[in-house]
């Protein structure tokens, strides 16, 4: 065989081995962190989704409602995404007496203390050892001293055209 002719087929080797490393690249690697992110969520379904209350200086409580009674529920939180810290949370059982909804619901709350005003703390919510959203979506700021502004709202509801434009008024 000829030089120019070697060099093509070593050229066509050298892009099918090119072709298979970017396929592993763009299929199997991200299927496989994937795969892994989904093993590391939790399968509990959320009723409420987690929201702060009762924010002060020094603490905030998490708050979350589940159909299923966990065997934990944890809230882990940083100043740096460490999530360095952790807080167990209470359960209270919530009868479908009250609900109406022929089953009953667990109200999860987490108590974070020994914050420090007017810093910003990401969290992430666990059950048992599963998250139950990605933490980029938790952040909150402490109350700090000085003036401020807030926004109370009663129900987000179900996400409708109206309240989507109401959210879009209100940021």
């Amino acid at each position: 065989m000829s030089l120019p002719g070697r060099a093509v087929r070593n050229a066509g080797w050298l892009m099918n081995r090119f072709q298979r490393s970017v396929w592993v690249l763009v299929w199997v690697v991200p299927v496989a962190a994937l795969l892994w992110y989904a093993g590391a969520q939790s399968t509990t379904p959320l009723t409420r989704y987690p929201y702060l209350q009762d924010m002060r200086p020094d603490r905030v409580t998490v708050v979350w409602t589940t159909p299923d009674l966990a065997e934990s529920g944890v809230v882990e939180f940083s100043t740096d995404r460490s999530y360095s810290r952790s807080v167990a949370a209470r359960v209270t059982e919530i009868p479908a007496s009250v609900t109406g909804l022929g089953i009953p619901y667990y109200k999860y709350e987490a108590t974070l203390t020994g914050l420090s005003p007017g810093v910003e703390y990401f969290y992430r919510v666990l059950i048992d050892g599963g998250e139950l959203a990605p933490p980029d979506d938790f952040q909150f700021r402490t109350a700090a001293p000085g003036p401020f502004t807030f926004l109370a709202f009663g129900d987000s509801g179900w996400g409708s055209d109206g309240q989507r434009r109401l959210a879009q008024f209100m940021f």
